[in-house]
């Protein structure tokens, strides 16, 4: 019948045009991925630092830790609420 034939033609080219749309798809998504992970990093390089400057005396790199630990969460709240 040709009908059948038409649709399930119609359906082979909607099929492959969605394929064709799952490598910008992946690409889109390893942005992302990449972006949210340097995100993290900061963070924890963060906090290694605070930890290591929490020990010293100099009240100055305390501060200075703390601040860089705040910046760093901001962007995690940040990230955050973008989702």
């Amino acid at each position: 019948d040709i009908t059948v034939f038409e649709a399930l033609s119609g359906i082979d080219v909607e099929l492959t045009r969605r394929a064709a749309l799952i490598p910008a798809l992946v690409h889109t998504v390893q942005s992302f991925a990449a972006h949210e992970q340097a995100i993290l990093d900061r963070v924890s390089s963060a906090r290694a630092a605070l930890d290591s400057a929490t020990g010293g005396k100099s009240v100055a790199q305390r501060s200075a830790a703390e601040q860089n630990l705040d910046s760093a969460v901001a962007g995690v709240l940040a990230l955050s609420s973008s989702y």
